[in-house]
């Protein structure tokens, strides 16, 4: 290890002790059951009175599934191959959470020009591609961006686009963000993008870094949601619904993320599905809860998510009921 890399972790390390004195905390100690049930009674009492409660994703049937939404202190990882809409699913969380609290949104891979396109066209109900190229005689679609703006302004999203970020960098924006206006929930564009030094093998270094994002989420009492692109096995099988297998390196993955989400949308694969505009949001591994499908309606032209409309029964649900001559 060279003299600057253990000064970067000499000083993150300070950092976090300053945060905490910051905070008028201190590290953690084992404690016996008995002490701990009786601060688990509070929490219990917390939770009835609502003073403490899960974050919500601003989508109905996601968070039933999710007892709430998503837990404080945990790292979830949100996985899809390319063009399922991950990233715009990953903004949705982060919007939906910055209405009533605080929420950030790291891009490794976006400019916040492109971050911005998605924002405003889901804000507003808006063409992306009429932002590329605004028609300045469109009155009527100019009202719903003014609409979209002043939402904006009312919301506390901290947008980066810094490329190749580290855990120290992470870390150090995340504390940023959360001195500033505290931070519920912090989305993560994408896992394959953060750097640091080698390690012996692919597995070790992503383990290190979700185990990292595991502490930061920890240390801030926020959700962690990093986005992670999966391997293309899925793409070999017949039905092509993406499985924990599918992770790259997923042992390190599986075993930091307290939920594995994935997002499917079947029209990708096939143009004519009768799924269309539909996204199956899978809840592949959730710790404390149910794993399960929930489906969400996705306007691709605006990037924008919503709940759906009608009941929704996954397509193997549907082919029993068809089997049995009842559809």
């Amino acid at each position: 290890m060279s003299g600057t890399q253990k000064a970067t972790e000499l000083a993150d390390a300070l950092s976090a002790k300053l945060e905490l004195i910051a905070q008028g905390s201190k590290a953690d100690e084992p404690v016996t059951l008995a002490d701990s049930l009786n601060n688990y009674v509070e929490l219990l009492q917390a939770r009835i009175d609502g003073t403490i409660k899960p974050i919500a994703t601003g989508f109905a049937d996601l968070d039933k599934r999710l007892d709430g939404g998503l837990e404080r202190g945990t790292l979830t990882v949100l996985a899809a191959r390319p063009a399922m809409g991950k990233t715009a699913f990953g903004l949705a969380l982060a919007r939906n959470v910055a209405e009533w609290g605080s929420a950030g949104f790291l891009s490794m891979e976006m400019p916040k020009s492109q971050i911005n396109d998605r924002n405003i066209a889901a804000l507003g109900r808006v063409a992306i591609s009429w932002l590329r190229k605004p028609d300045e005689d469109d009155t009527s679609t100019w009202d719903r961006v003014t609409a979209a703006f002043e939402k904006a302004q009312r919301m506390k999203l901290w947008i980066d686009d810094q490329t190749a970020l580290n855990l120290l960098s992470i870390r150090s924006k995340a504390r940023f963000m959360k001195r500033r206006t505290g931070l519920d929930l912090l989305v993560i564009d994408q896992l394959s993008f953060i750097t640091g030094s080698p390690a012996e093998n692919k597995a070790y270094e992503l383990g290190d870094y979700t185990r990292g994002l595991l502490a930061l989420a920890k240390e801030l009492d926020c959700a962690i949601v990093l986005l992670a692109q999966l391997n293309r096995e899925c793409e070999k099988r017949m039905n092509k619904r993406p499985m924990l297998s599918d992770l790259s390196s997923s042992g390190s993955i599986e075993q930091d993320a307290s939920t594995v989400i994935f997002l499917y949308r079947d029209e990708v694969y096939n143009p004519d599905s009768q799924d269309k505009g539909i996204c199956e949001v899978i809840t592949a591994k959730q710790r404390q809860g149910e794993v399960g499908t929930t489906a969400l309606t996705y306007i691709g032209n605006q990037t924008r998510f919503e709940d759906l409309a009608f009941q929704w029964k996954p397509p193997e649900v549907r082919e029993q009921v068809r089997s049995r001559g009842f559809d």
